[in-house]
């Protein structure tokens, strides 16, 4: 597990092994202060996809503060991403469609 850092230094995620994948993973990420709203998406660093891509990494998998889980493939990210310039250096954004929603037991039961 490696810690991923923003910018100014600070910690916003690891690269985490889930089995034989390796993730983005971003925990406790409050969606009314993370979230875009316009449009409605969820954004990462692409310096950090960039090195998700050169370590043979599948996705990126956000933790909410509500108990609700994100993910998308690198692969969404390649055909609809989009770039985000708000003050926190280059990211790329992912609109809330192109992202696998789980809640609660939903999650349970699909990863089962």
């Amino acid at each position: 597990m490696n810690a991923v850092y923003n910018s100014r230094g600070s910690v916003v995620g690891v690269f985490e092994l889930d089995g034989d994948d390796l993730w983005l993973v971003k925990r406790k990420l409050e969606p009314t202060v993370h979230q875009l709203r316009m449009p409605p998406a969820w954004a990462t660093d692409a310096e950090h996809l960039r090195i998700l891509r050169e370590r043979g990494g599948v996705g990126v998998r956000i933790h909410d503060t509500r108990g609700a889980i994100w993910e998308a493939s690198l692969a969404k990210f390649t055909l609809h991403g989009f770039e985000v310039h708000r003050q926190h250096g280059p990211q790329v954004g992912l609109a809330l469609g192109h992202w696998k929603h789980y809640i609660g037991k939903q999650l349970e039961m699909e990863m089962m």
